[in-house]
């Protein structure tokens, strides 16, 4: 029989952490176990009181280490490009990219268990905060720079545009993982990434199709 580590585990917390992800791409969300997370990350089944109190709090915890993940992949991509248009697009992408990587965890973050553990245990709304789990900022920032520059509507109000351009994209990477955009590329003779790359040049022509008529 495999030891249980002991209580002083020296990063409990983070193998707690992957043992929850196992355990919500196996049960979900809703029948979340400490106990199963415990015997996964082979401790005591004690241990994971010392860092979480309920299931609700190692659920906010993975959600807010999802957010701090996805903002930082976000703000990445945006200064990776050179342009206001360019870095709108460097953020579908990375988007995108992220919702592959990690289908479970965008899923909880959107999710309304998900939502709920983050609004029972908030992080503390400091400045730090703010850049660390902003991924909605970053995207906002971007469409505004966009706007300033005419590659989008500058009359409109950036947060619903924001919302706009993120449902685009949200909704692009539902399909994808659902299996949808695949069947396409296969209709048209496609492989999935070329079926991508005529969904965003498409969305490219879109935006660019309404500046030139704004």
């Amino acid at each position: 029989m495999k030891e249980k580590a002991p209580y002083h585990h020296p990063q409990l917390r983070k193998a707690l952490l992957k043992a929850a992800l196992v355990e919500l791409k196996q049960h979900g969300a809703a029948d979340l176990s400490l106990r199963r997370i415990a015997a996964l990350a082979n401790v005591s089944h004690a241990a994971p009181y010392r860092h979480f109190r309920n299931k609700q709090e190692i659920l906010a915890a993975l959600v807010w280490d999802t957010q701090e993940a996805f903002t930082t992949a976000l703000r990445s991509a945006r200064e990776s490009a050179s342009t206001p248009a360019a870095r709108l697009f460097a953020i579908g992408e990375a988007y995108l990219k992220f919702a592959r990587k990690n289908p479970e965890r965008l899923t909880l973050m959107f999710s309304e268990a998900g939502i709920a553990a983050m609004s029972s245990y908030p992080v503390e709304p400091t400045p730090e905060a703010l850049l660390r789990y902003n991924s909605f900022g970053v995207l906002e920032d971007t469409v505004k720079e966009c706007q300033e520059a005419g590659v989008l509507n500058a009359g409109s109000d950036s947060g619903p545009l924001s919302i706009l351009v993120w449902s685009v994209v949200h909704g692009l990477s539902a399909i994808e993982r659902e299996g949808f955009l695949a069947s396409l590329g296969s209709q048209r003779g496609l492989s999935v990434e070329q079926a991508h790359a005529m969904v965003m040049q498409e969305f490219r022509t879109l935006v660019e199709r309404g500046t030139r008529n704004s």
